[in-house]
């Protein structure tokens, strides 16, 4: 689809023209004293398949991002610049109004005025398709080809490219997105099995070139370097790699599929470039430190059982200095191997997880046998490189990505407006104790709502659970829902403080509006 050259034009009519895909959603709206959600909110744009939009029409789509409260634009970049070292790469494209007239770095500038981050992303690394013959020009609104990564030319020319592109064209920009082929693999002998093992030291060193360079660089990567998972693309399949993981990495989120019944015992394997590993998962109504007690952590030093540990929402493993680590999201496995971890002993060296996709693992004769005949298995995780280790940020970011936003129509009954920005039945004043539970108490409605909170940080913490319709009385209650004792109501809000790691529960009675 084409539109005609224009100054102005809508959101709707861009994303109609450009299919632009929000990887990270935005949140619309947000009020100046309500944080967001996600900690990078984007907008993916092909922006060298547009040859009519102009430098205003992109500028008014960065505005509108920006709105939207969007701090992270990628830019596909591929044949959208004059390459001087490699010109054929834009032929097809010079009558594109961004190649006609080079404005990628005022709209950088511009971006960055609004308090945005520009990432550019590169084509994918002549390859050999599965006939044994050299692949055709492919392409969608853009052409090229796809490469063998294996050939020590294709290497040279895609990190000549992207040096040009991001260090001699466009140095302002915040990052890259390094794309690796979703449609696509090279067939020839030398890559076999190991085709993103020969990508991977492309991206490996490429990455470490703009890190050099912009320390703080956003590097955005596909996870099928790490995760040595089967892969299906539209026209091959493949084998993931099984590479050491950089925390300063962001991954796309991660869905796995198992599509044939197994009866051995499988595992997602991860694998992290961080010393002396401290690894925190959650159990069941707590976090863990998954060392000995004798060493600060939290499994017993005798009489117990090593080999698996639970993993439910998330996985966390952070280096020994506290300094670098990796989140895992985690909606649906239960169970995990750290590194080498035996039935007798816990590894607290290796810095890998194996969490558990099926199997066995106590011999044939316990557990259900071949997954009980079932043939498909879909399994989904979401990775986030940090800083210090922060299980408040880990367990928000792991709901995040398990419990996506729904969306409807509110109308009120009385035909009055809601709040133009935000509104929220019950808020929580402390940033480290998470809602955890919010329903109608068991005995019914008429005993009020139920809210059930949990502490997230390692010392007590003093919170107010402030209700929209301001509430007349307050009980704290056992999980099961009977009554402890009475609970303080101030000012129409609850206030309360609640234990290190606890999850307390509270019966809630609002006035009515």
């Amino acid at each position: 689809m084409h539109l005609p050259t224009a100054t102005t034009l809508t959101r709707r009519q861009f994303v109609a023209a450009t299919a632009a895909a929000a990887f990270a959603l935005p949140v619309a709206g947000l009020g100046a004293d309500v944080p967001p959600v996600f900690q990078q909110r984007s907008y993916y744009l092909c922006f060298m398949r547009m040859p009519t939009f102009g430098l205003p029409v992109w500028k008014e789509t960065l505005d509108d991002a920006a709105a939207d409260g969007a701090n992270t634009i990628i830019l596909w970049m591929g044949g959208a610049f004059r390459s001087k070292k490699f010109p054929i790469t834009w032929q097809w494209a010079k009558e594109h109004e961004n190649v006609k007239a080079d404005f990628t770095r005022e709209l950088i500038a511009h971006a960055h005025r609004r308090g945005i981050k520009v990432l550019l992303e590169k084509p994918e690394l002549k390859a050999v398709g599965k006939d044994g013959k050299p692949v055709a020009e492919f392409g969608i609104g853009c052409w090229g080809w796809n490469l063998c990564p294996a050939k020590a030319e294709s290497q040279r020319f895609m990190r000549e490219y992207a040096r040009e592109m991001a260090f001699e064209f466009y140095p302002e920009a915040d990052g890259l997105f390094i794309e690796s082929s979703d449609y696509a693999i090279c067939h020839c002998a030398e890559c076999g099995p190991k085709f993103f093992d020969h990508e991977f030291a492309f991206v490996r060193d490429l990455s470490n070139e703009v890190w050099a360079r912009k320390p703080d660089a956003t590097v955005v990567v596909y996870p099928h370097y790490f995760s040595g998972a089967k892969l299906r693309f539209a026209f091959a399949e493949a084998t993931a790699s099984k590479q050491p993981f950089d925390p300063r990495w962001t991954l796309f989120f991660i869905r796995n599929e198992l599509n044939a019944n197994f009866n051995d015992v499988r595992h997602w394997a991860f694998s992290f470039a961080l010393n002396e590993p401290a690894v925190r998962t959650e159990e069941v109504g707590a976090v863990n430190l998954n060392k000995l007690k004798s060493a600060g952590g939290d499994y017993a030093d005798t009489h117990a059982r090593y080999d698996y540990i639970t993993v439910n929402h998330f996985a966390d493993i952070t280096d020994g200095a506290g300094t670098k680590g990796v989140t895992i999201s985690n909606p649906d496995l239960a169970f995990a191997r750290v590194g080498n971890s035996s039935v007798t002993n816990l590894d607290t060296v290796t810095p890998q997880l194996h969490l558990l996709a099926g199997g066995q693992v106590d011999g044939p004769s316990l557990g259900i046998p071949a997954q009980n005949g079932n043939t498909h298995f879909l399994q989904c995780f979401a990775l986030r490189p940090q800083g210090r280790d922060d299980q408040t940020a880990a367990m928000k970011f792991a709901l995040e990505h398990q419990n996506p936003f729904v969306t409807g129509t509110i109308t009120s009954q009385d035909g009055g407006a809601y709040p133009e920005t935000t509104h929220s039945l019950l808020t929580v004043s402390n940033p480290n104790v998470l809602l955890w539970a919010l329903k109608p108490h068991d005995d019914g409605i008429e005993h009020g709502i139920v809210a059930r909170i949990w502490n997230q940080a390692n010392a007590p913490a003093a919170t107010r659970l402030i209700s929209s319709l301001p509430l007349q009385t307050a009980q704290h209650l056992t999980h099961i829902e009977t009554l402890i004792n009475a609970a303080t109501v101030k000012d129409g809000a609850l206030e309360t403080t609640i234990g290190a790691q606890r999850m307390e529960t509270f019966g809630l009675k609002p006035g009515r509006p």
